[in-house]
This record gives C-alpha cells, sequence and structure tokens, in this order.
C-alpha cells in the first residue's frame, strides 16, 4: 500500500510499517496521554518501534513517503 493509504490506517490507530525497514518493526502515532508523572501535555507524534522493543520518535524519510511497500501489523 502506499503512504496515505498506512498513514490513514494510523491515524485511526493501526500500526503500518514497511517491507524495506531492517531495524523497525512498525510506525504508530502517539496522540494523547502523558509524557512523564507530571502529566505534560504533548502534541501528537510518529513513534517506531524497534527490533530491541525501544520506541522512537520518527518523521517520514522521503523514500518512506514515496515508498508503495507499506502494509499493517496487527496488534498484539
Amino acid at each position: 500500500m502506499t503512504f496515505e493509504e498506512a498513514l490513514s490506517a494510523v491515524k485511526s490507530g493501526r500500526r503500518a510499517a514497511r517491507r524495506e525497514w531492517k531495524n523497525a518493526l512498525y510506525a504508530g502515532l502517539e496522540r494523547d496521554g502523558a509524557s512523564d508523572v507530571r502529566a505534560v501535555e504533548y502534541l501528537p507524534f510518529f513513534y517506531v518501534r524497534t527490533l530491541s522493543g525501544a520506541l522512537s520518535v520518527w518523521t517520514p524519510s522521503t523514500q518512506d513517503l514515496l515508498a508503495a511497500d507499506w502494509y499493517l501489523v496487527e496488534s498484539k
């Protein structure tokens, strides 16, 4: 699928990934919650879950935006 199709799914709470990715399991969108114990509000951001299990803030590259190898990842 295209990035646009994947983005629509991610905006609705799904997770997506690219077949070309080697170091990430999936990308998602964080849009609510607290960033620390003081319940500081934050703006929505994209993240990727890495193979090691860590979350990292993510910004799509030009290659990600133009790729057509996106697929949806089922939540566990």
